[in-house]
């Protein structure tokens, strides 16, 4: 199977539309419950615990390159314990997808088709995730970048559809909630969180580390500022007390716009776009089983698993949940308590046991080792060994999965795997399933080795002389691996050349959550004495989460155009 990959914007629109689509439904009534006509401000938080989240993963992309979690997984904890942890994600992606199905029947059969039984809605649901399922992860893509701008469009004219339903002062009195409710938020939403785990399942997906962190910090920018701007909106058509006790806020704001009698039932045209939005939601959630199910298979082929895991979600979902109560309840107790409870423990067990691997002596490569246009193909990277060592990162011609020139024959003295054990000329430990490069070898870098200069190569890079690329970060400054057919210059080059913009980037983003924050502390502090400047300090947090999504926007282009 030819590895799939998709670009960091498709990839930042994947994660917004998989995480608004359902959060649209469940998170105004849930916030505004606690919070009230501050639930908006809550925001804030999805974008801290985003930030970390989006660390964390750029840490493991780095010391994994070409891996997702569930690889990651099976390689820092063996293979019986990384199957349990294995198992325990399958669990969580299972209870989302589950939860999303049934959400989505629901609002069907409560709003479109009432009369539908419930077993037809979910066997033509199988089936389109079936289809997906087989697609794959590209196809996935390339259909949501079509949607996603319809729907953001959609929601952005819906307040100026119902400007003579809107009335700022329904947001008012801002800052009125005591910061502790404000707080309380964040366990109220955690069901909303939770589905930030899914971006480290398609950590393989994008092949540039630097590009992979920009796009899931957009994309989990994008999606707070779209739900702020979804909540403000609909706290603004009914107040704060209606949003708590509806099902779907949301839908009845867009059902309340009227334009003239003969065009008002505008809320179809929506469900038009948000009807296949959501439908891109649950297949993503279902390649994210799929690519578990394949990692205790060792195959890398998802797509066989897609029938029968898709026909096994029909009585799964069928008999999750008996009524749309019970579905609630799930939702704002039960899969909040399992994110709160399963999560931190996960990301910490994670950390340690790479921090005890890094220990050991198998320590992470440098970013600019992988911020190359090819990404981690070990096809495309350095030179091909014909017999070990001389190659660079890439594999041997009957090798397919050997990184760092992996000999043909059995005794590979000069760049076999492991390379903690045989630290020899361009090794590099290729992990235990896959091609791609992992470990430098520290001891005898020879001909065409990542970080080999001039002196050590006679090609300028360490480039091979067929392929001239040169092994990654290669030459100092990013020059170098310039002879042969393919010369395409130093990969290190293209990160040298970003290194400061994003630097610059990450920086603003810091200033800007601070800035957000001290305008939540402030507006809180003073609004009982001082409501108009609680109103200063509220225009001035909805500005700055603004610039938060336009310098989080700049950055994702930037690092795709370089």
């Amino acid at each position: 199977m030819q590895k799939q990959l998709i670009s960091p914007r498709q990839l930042a629109w994947l994660l917004t539309t998989y995480i608004i689509t359902t959060a649209m439904l469940t998170v105004p009534q849930l916030l505004t419950r606690v919070a009230g006509s501050d639930a908006w401000l809550f925001q804030i938080f999805p974008i801290i615990y985003g930030l970390l989240i989006c660390s964390l993963f750029f840490y493991l992309a780095r010391r994994f390159p070409g891996k997702n979690l569930f690889d990651i997984n099976l390689q820092l904890a063996g293979r019986l314990f990384g199957s349990v942890l294995n198992l325990v994600l399958l669990l969580n992606i299972w209870f989302i997808l589950t939860r999303d199905v049934r959400y989505f029947t629901f609002l069907l059969k409560t709003t479109l088709l009432p009369r539908t039984p419930e077993e037809i809605l979910l066997f033509l649901f199988v089936i389109v995730l079936i289809y997906y399922g087989q697609a794959g992860i590209e196809v996935t893509a390339r259909v949501n970048e079509l949607l996603l701008p319809l729907l953001l469009l959609l929601l952005i004219t819906v307040p100026f559809l119902l400007a003579n339903e809107i009335s700022i002062r329904l947001l008012e009195p801002f800052f009125s909630a005591p910061l502790g409710d404000l707080f309380f938020t964040i366990p109220a939403g955690a069901s909303y969180l939770g589905d930030f785990l899914v971006a480290g399942f398609f950590l393989h997906t994008v092949a540039n580390q630097l590009q992979l962190k920009t796009a899931i910090r957009h994309g989990f920018i994008q999606s707070a500022v779209v739900l702020m701007y979804v909540m403000m909106t609909s706290i603004a058509v009914f107040g704060s007390k209606l949003v708590s006790i509806q099902n779907y806020p949301t839908y009845q704001a867009v059902a309340q716009v009227h334009i003239t009698d003969f065009l008002d039932r505008v809320e179809l045209f929506e469900f038009a776009i948000f009807f296949p939005a959501f439908i891109l939601n649950t297949a993503l959630s279902f390649i994210a089983i799929l690519i578990g199910i394949a990692s205790f298979t060792q195959k890398k082929d998802y797509r066989l698993y897609s029938k029968a895991a898709g026909w096994l979600i029909i009585p799964t979902v069928y008999f999750a949940f008996r009524n749309n109560a019970e579905g609630y309840r799930f939702t704002d107790y039960s899969f909040p308590l399992f994110v709160l409870l399963l999560h931190p423990l996960y990301y910490l067990l994670v950390l340690l046991l790479a921090a005890v691997r890094q220990k050991k002596g198998q320590r992470a490569l440098p970013p600019e080792a992988y911020a190359t246009k090819t990404g981690n193909d070990p096809d495309k990277q350095g030179g091909l060994g014909q017999s070990g060592g001389g190659g660079g990162e890439g594999s041997s011609q009957q090798t397919a999965g050997g990184a760092g020139g992996v000999s043909e024959t059995a005794s590979s003295a000069a760049g076999g795997r492991p390379a903690e054990e045989i630290h020899a000329s361009g090794g590099a430990d290729a992990g235990s399933y896959s091609g791609e490069p992992g470990v430098l070898a520290s001891e005898n870098r020879g001909a065409g080795a990542p970080d080999a200069g001039p002196d050590r190569s006679g090609l300028e890079g360490g480039g091979n002389e067929k392929f001239g690329a040169g092994g990654p970060g290669a030459a100092p400054y990013g020059q170098g691996g310039s002879s042969g057919q393919r010369s395409g210059g130093a990969p290190g080059g293209g990160w040298l050349r970003a290194k400061k913009p994003l630097r610059v980037y990450t920086r603003r983003t810091t200033l800007l959550v601070v800035l957000a924050l001290v305008f939540l502390v402030v507006g809180f502090s003073i609004s009982y004495s001082y409501q108009g400047i609680a109103r200063i300090c509220s225009l001035g947090f909805f500005l700055t989460m603004l610039a938060l999504y336009i310098s989080s926007k700049q950055e994702l282009m930037a690092v795709e155009s370089d």
